[in-house]
């Protein structure tokens, strides 16, 4: 087990986030699911500023790529949330990418492309990006390459 040199809360915590989004890159959610749960538990203790968020957004990742989106968009909202709090822009890049795809995935594709198309634009983007994350931009980017991406337009009608 990869996580075997790991001691306390803290590194535990740390080796089972790591493996959790090893297990994504490779293409196993069900195991990485397990490990987001663990490290989930283990956060309050760990002192690793942005754990849960970090282990929020492999669940929703996980999820996502097991199919059960709508059970993802809470888990990826709520590591949104503490990203956005901590001001750790680059990893609301990560998490709004998955909920490009959950979006995408939802029927959503307007925002879907909208989001993709922001992520794609912007230099940071692929700072703090495993694998996984990359390809799921890439696919979200791919789906709505034909897709217009510009929001409705308020009528500028007088109602009579």
């Amino acid at each position: 087990w990869i996580g075997a040199g790991c001691s306390v809360d803290t590194d535990e915590a740390y080796c089972r986030q790591e493996l959790g989004f090893l297990l994504l890159d490779t293409g196993d959610p069900e195991l990485a699911l397990s490990e987001f749960h663990a490290v989930l538990a283990l956060a309050p203790g760990a002192g690793i500023v942005n754990l849960a968020g970090n282990g929020l957004s492999g669940m929703g990742a996980a999820l996502l790529q097991l199919g059960r989106t709508a059970q993802a968009v809470p888990f990826l909202l709520a590591a949104l949330a503490i990203r956005a709090e901590l001001e750790d822009l680059e990893q609301q890049y990560v998490d709004l990418a998955h909920l490009a795809a959950a979006a995408l995935a939802l029927g959503n594709s307007s925002i879907a492309a909208r989001i993709a198309r922001f992520l794609d634009g912007h230099p940071d983007t692929a700072a703090g990006m495993y694998g996984h994350d990359r390809r799921t931009l890439r696919a979200v980017l791919d789906a709505t390459a034909g897709v217009d991406a510009d929001p409705p337009r308020a009528s500028t009608r007088p109602d009579s």
